[in-house]
């Protein structure tokens, strides 16, 4: 089936927008959505091998009467005879909603979705690029003569210094070898200076890596290493925020783990009188931080449905309650960083003319912060 009813409207997976498919996909788990005819919780399938549709989830076989021939003009029938709900305003009668009438049910429908098929343009195997066997710069001959050997590819990338790179390649393909040495070659053939340099990378662990790799490279100091500024999203923020305001961001305040905020949002779910066992404390904070790294603020949210409407409630109870005892989590580094930013565009230009070089390790975990 291509359609269904959800919150008393049709729901036509055909003209659906695909950014709601995963929304639609966790509403069906929760039986809200249901069969256009017998009014039965259907169930949406998202995969690979054939298009979206719904499927009745308590029988083994799709009921004839319930095909999508029938299904529309069903819902809408049904939807007509759904009794409205009123709200008293001044002494009228003013509908809660308005259900989708015939003139909407007629829209035109585009299938947009295509068949699933083998990607062939790659080959099973490919052979390594060979190893250049010498080179016109001084430096990547250093490296050959240390053991550090690269390949067309990577010296490509390597001793390319100025400009926009991304390099997209699998795991233990040499990424984290291509990024440092490439910042090890910027600071001794091209004489860059370390301190416009920002190395990032998602994780404390690869960061700390990511010294020590640098440290074992030609010629590559202890200095060097201090001017650079080397670290996660979150320490290279917090660092700077502490430096202009330390009394603000001091790290005793912070919530460094999740069953300290899961405390704070529980607190505030008992003045919604919701099952703290039922209740997905987890999935609210996630939807806590996804709001946060998005920089939507508490006011700036606009719930689409009761689900959201709590999570708004935490959220804004949970950010008066940081504020009231001067706590912050991880994400208030990254929106507190943006706020100073944006502030104080002096501080901003500074900050500007001093880093000119971006190295980005691991950017796919890091880019889904934001």
């Amino acid at each position: 089936m291509q359609r269904a009813l959800y919150q008393k409207q049709i729901l036509n997976l055909a003209i659906t927008a695909r950014d709601r498919f995963q929304y639609l996909y966790e509403a069906s788990l929760r039986g809200e959505i249901t069969c256009a005819h017998c009014g039965e919780p259907v169930k949406l399938y998202l995969g690979i091998e054939h298009s979206p549709y719904f499927y009745h989830a308590q029988v083994p076989h799709e009921r004839e009467e319930c095909s999508d021939t029938l299904s529309e003009t069903t819902a809408v029938q049904q939807i007509k005879e759904t009794p409205a709900e009123y709200r008293e305003t001044n002494g009228f009668r003013i509908p809660k909603g308005r259900a989708i009438g015939e003139k909407n049910s007629t829209v035109k429908e585009k299938a947009t979705w295509r068949s699933s098929a083998p990607f062939s343009s790659v080959p099973a195997f490919r052979s390594k690029p060979p190893v250049p066997k010498h080179s016109d710069s001084p430096y990547l001959n250093e490296f050959k003569e240390s053991g550090i050997e690269l390949d067309s590819n990577q010296w490509k990338a390597v001793t390319h210094s100025e400009g926009p790179l991304l390099i997209l390649a699998g795991a233990g393909s040499g990424k984290t070898r291509v990024l440092t040495a490439r910042t090890a070659y910027m600071i001794q053939e091209k004489q860059i200076d370390p301190k416009s340099i920002m190395l990032v990378t998602f994780t404390a662990k690869s960061a700390k890596e990511m010294k020590e790799r640098l440290a074992t490279y030609p010629k590559m100091s202890g200095l060097h290493l201090r001017q650079m500024l080397v670290g996660t999203f979150h320490s290279i923020f917090l660092r700077m925020i502490v430096h202009h305001n330390p009394q603000a961001w001091q790290i005793d305040r912070l919530l460094k783990w999740d069953w300290q905020k899961e405390q704070i949002v529980k607190e505030a779910a008992r003045e919604l009188h919701v099952d703290e066992k039922d209740f997905p404390f987890d999935q609210a904070l996630q939807q806590i931080g996804y709001w946060k790294n998005t920089l939507v603020g508490v006011k700036d949210v606009r719930p689409k449905d009761k689900w959201e409407q709590d999570v708004h409630f935490l959220y804004r109870r949970y950010e008066e309650v940081k504020k009231q005892k001067q706590l912050f989590d991880f994400d208030d580094m990254l929106y507190g960083c943006y706020e100073m930013l944006k502030q104080n565009p002096d501080l901003l230009t500074r900050y500007q003319k001093r880093f000119r070089y971006f190295l980005i390790d691991e950017f796919q975990d890091s880019a889904t912060r934001f």
